[in-house]
């Protein structure tokens, strides 16, 4: 009874103090728990690696597939290396390490530099076309030499490099590293909002103009938060002569780019338009970390959803529009912003958006019920989250899901429309943070991410433990009793995890 009580007691001090922290509350809804308890597998937890971190445990960040087979996936530490998981083995095997080549000047001075990501042509698999065995990473380097593209102030803190690389043609399990071809070299003035994720549209047939083209999102290279109230101390999210705060798009295959080493598609949006940098497929995101399409092939309808990070206020994600402007930063989410005061934002009118062309959010939620979004994908299949995008907060690692069927760039965003997701482990009901300070006690975030498998496997992974873990989508729906518990027992993690 006693532990009960103080368990009880320590939640509610906890709700407080988070209140009293964050006094506005600019959406009074709250995201409650759905019912839905998803069991999650272990597959595997990285090898550690020197420096950085807690205790050299490894930096998961990415992990996809190359579309060769359905039993193999890819998933990387981000001080250097690419591991490949076959069969679901707990032996991870070393698939890159870009620190074997000499002009890779990694920096991995924080839990957010290093090898930030990667991913796999279209054709990787398939031989004797040109994208036969390349894959694209992008790094986090020392700023030695000149960049492609100015940074927006000095000193430059650091350089975003986008890389080409082959597999060995004699060993289909490692890449050769001396292969490396540098394509785009980009100058940040801070440790932030940079380079943050590669990929291709899975969704389209050679021969379509989308077909080999990579998309690559790019912070507004701000991150001002909590040292002063400005917001984006810089003002590149509406900046359109530079490539801060945009999603890029390019032909890494083809020559007619800046530098030479990949090419500029003829039909994107602002090609031909002097205002704009030609790579530009959309803009106005402060940190478009990841995005994802939903995919056709497991029954999708093929939207591109993209998931930007709030400043102080408002998490998003919005539907991939080309040529389209997301508002920052004059917009977080769909409320005006004060660029003066991080804290000072109000809900947008039809007067404020008259005479705008900004693209709303389909999705949005507020500082209490998390701090920094990360994206994930959209389920489908004989599952309990069938149709299903799912998502979560990087900081307190809570999972969320939306129904697609309730989004649309037409409608408002709600915090309605989320559920939130708890997971059972090792026969337990558990949350992200409860899992991960099984590994590392005392933790304070999670640093949640999300990957997906050939055929929509659905994988969670944490930078703090290092783990690979499964989400095994046919647990049955919960009874009544249990989902009373269940509502229960959610109220109790919410509290807990905000603290």
């Amino acid at each position: 009874m006693n532990k009960h009580y103080f368990r009880i007691l320590a939640c509610c001090i906890a709700v407080v103090s988070y209140a009293t922290a964050h006094a506005q509350n600019p959406i009074e809804d709250t995201i409650e728990h759905s019912g839905r308890v998803i069991e999650l597998v272990d597959i595997a937890q990285l090898p550690n690696t020197k420096g950085g971190g807690t205790g050299g445990i490894a930096n998961t960040n990415i992990l996809t597939h190359a579309g060769e087979q359905a039993n193999r996936v890819y998933v990387n530490d981000m001080r250097g290396l690419i591991y490949l998981i076959e069969d679901d083995e707990l032996n991870p095997t070393p698939f890159l390490d870009v620190t074997d080549s000499s002009d890779v000047r990694l920096a991995t001075n924080n839990i957010w530099q290093g090898f930030t990501t990667f991913t796999f042509h279209p054709d990787y698999a398939n031989p004797g076309t040109a994208g036969f065995g390349k894959l694209y990473t992008a790094t986090d380097e020392r700023p030695t030499g000149d960049s492609d593209l100015p940074s927006s102030r000095n000193p430059v803190t650091q350089h975003s490099v986008l890389a080409e690389w082959t597999v060995d043609p004699n060993n289909p399990n490692q890449v050769d590293p001396t292969s490396r071809r540098e394509l785009l070299r980009l100058a940040w003035p801070t440790l932030g909002h940079k380079m943050d994720q590669l990929a291709f549209n899975p969704n389209v047939d050679p021969g379509d103009p989308d077909y080999g083209m990579l998309y690559l999102s790019l912070g507004d290279g701000g991150d001002t938060w909590g040292s002063d109230r400005t917001v984006d101390l810089d003002s590149n999210g509406q900046n359109t002569s530079n490539l801060f705060g945009t999603i890029a798009r390019i032909d890494p295959l083809g020559s007619n780019g800046r530098t030479g080493e990949y090419g500029i598609p003829t039909d994107n949006p602002f090609v031909g338009n002097d205002e704009f940098q030609p790579e530009t497929w959309a803009y106005g995101f402060r940190n478009p970390h990841r995005f994802s399409w939903d995919r056709i092939d497991l029954g999708g309808n093929g939207d591109m959803y993209i998931s930007d990070i709030g400043q102080a206020q408002i998490e998003e994600v919005s539907i991939g529009q080309a040529g389209g402007n997301y508002g920052w930063s004059e917009r977080e989410g769909t409320f005006v912003v004060n660029r003066n005061d991080q804290d000072d934002v109000r809900k947008a009118t039809a007067a404020d958006n008259e005479d705008t062309d900004f693209v709303d959010p389909v999705i949005e939620y507020d500082h209490d019920e998390g701090s920094a979004i990360v994206g994930g994908f959209v389920v489908h299949g004989d599952n309990i989250l069938d149709e299903h995008y799912v998502f979560g907060d990087i900081r307190n690692g809570r999972v969320f899901a939306t129904d697609v069927n309730d989004l649309s760039m037409a409608g408002p965003a709600s915090m309605d429309l989320i559920d939130e997701l708890l997971f059972s482990h090792d026969g337990e009901t558990k949350t992200m943070m409860e899992l991960v300070r099984e590994t590392v006690p005392g933790a304070s975030r999670v640093d949640l991410r999300f990957g997906q498998g050939p055929e929509g496997e659905l994988y969670v992974l944490s930078k703090q433990d290092g783990f690979v873990r499964r989400m095994a989508l046919t647990v049955p729906e919960p009874n009544a009793c249990r989902f009373m518990w269940l509502a229960l027992f959610s109220l109790l993690h919410v509290a807990r995890v905000k603290s």
